[in-house]
């Protein structure tokens, strides 16, 4: 399998050390939705949490504070990602302008 790695900007890495996250399981919810859609039941799973509604309260402020979204729904299922868009985009050509909307994975 091949390992993803990601680039992500000055201001993204700012904006993320200036939240106010209570516990460890925002920043490994957060890290696990950059590698693929998961529905809540499907996050608990991965992190070995019994109960969903445990982390609705993490859930519920990552979505308020724009670092994750619902990427889809199918059926009863909202599958939720990392969202990367909290500055306005700037020129993806320029490396130092790079904003978090053009978060880019590398080979």
């Amino acid at each position: 399998m091949k390992e993803k790695n990601y680039k992500f900007s000055a201001d993204y890495i700012e904006r993320l050390a200036r939240a106010n996250f209570n516990s460890p399981t925002h920043y490994k919810i957060l890290f696990l939705l950059y590698g693929k859609s998961y529905t809540q039941v499907q996050l608990c799973k991965e992190l070995g949490i019994n109960r969903p509604q445990n982390i609705t309260r993490i859930i519920n402020q990552l979505t308020s504070e724009g670092f994750i979204k619902v990427d889809r729904i199918e059926g009863r299922n909202k599958f939720l990602k990392a969202v990367a868009n909290a500055a306005p985009s700037k020129s993806k050509s320029d490396p130092e302008q790079l904003t978090i909307d053009t978060i880019e994975e590398t080979q």
